[in-house]
């Protein structure tokens, strides 16, 4: 893929959540695939890269706690080498182990330096520039190109794409939500905000297993178009191809 300037990109494709060691394949040769044919100048990685599970503050005497985070880095490695992002975003799952790198008992903030450090080198292979996660903090978390601002996304709700873009004032694309959707802005500028979907297996992250909107979740992209002037003219949600989610079976 030949790498553009930012300033010059007329095609961008859009992508998170991939959750290390919970990557779905399919979804991901779906989205390499994508990225092949469709040959943009630029693609974006919009954060949740690593799930982290072991860090957890709620880990501790369950089954994450024994979730390897070398497989975990190994997962997320192997994909971005692949995929080669401009920008390698931060999302709440990176952002638990850059604040346990402080933390009281030593063990743990140095498996949480490692993981860092294994992130930003990465970053430093790839040629891609790391962004915070700094939630709803600041908006130094987004970055934007063509006046379309990209991060991982604070808001976790079914209308997180239309609050991001009133948040911000301006159209948005985000992950976070592991849904694909994309909703007006409730402002006369006709602003849009669009949640990209998610690239991992969603039957195994088991910690959703009980909520109702987890059944909305679906591997995806966004494609982003600008013209002359880089002003943006089209944002198109791409479905992926992903692991079948077994349906309700005959009684046997």
């Amino acid at each position: 893929m030949t790498r553009k300037s930012l300033t010059s990109a007329r095609t961008v494709l859009a992508c998170g959540c991939l959750h290390g060691i919970y990557r779905d394949e399919v979804a991901v040769a779906s989205l390499l695939k994508l990225r092949d044919d469709l040959k943009p100048d630029v693609c974006l990685f919009l954060g949740d890269g690593l799930d982290t599970s072991s860090f957890r503050a709620g880990a501790s005497g369950n089954r994450e706690e024994g979730v390897s985070s070398d497989a975990d880095a190994a997962a997320f490695s192997a994909f971005i080498r692949e995929l080669r992002p401009r920008a390698l975003y931060m999302g709440n799952h990176e952002a638990r182990v850059y604040r346990l790198r402080s933390h009281p008992r030593d063990i743990v903030a140095t498996a949480a330096r490692w993981v860092v450090d294994s992130i930003e080198a990465l970053a430093r292979e790839v040629g891609a520039v790391v962004v915070p996660y700094t939630g709803a903090l600041d908006a130094q978390g987004w970055r934007s190109i063509g006046g379309v601002a990209f991060g991982h996304g604070v808001v976790f709700g079914e209308n997180a794409p239309r609050d991001h873009a009133e948040a911000l004032g301006c159209d948005v694309i985000h992950a976070h939500t592991h849904r694909l959707a994309s909703q007006p802005a409730r402002t006369l500028a006709r602003l849009r905000g669009v949640s990209v979907g998610c690239l991992a297996a969603i039957p195994a992250l088991e910690y959703a297993a009980g909520r109702r909107a987890t059944m909305a979740w679906e591997a995806g992209c966004a494609v982003i178009r600008y013209g002359e002037g880089q002003r943006c003219h089209e944002i198109e949600l791409r479905t992926l191809a992903a692991t079948r989610r077994e349906t309700v079976c005959p009684l046997a």
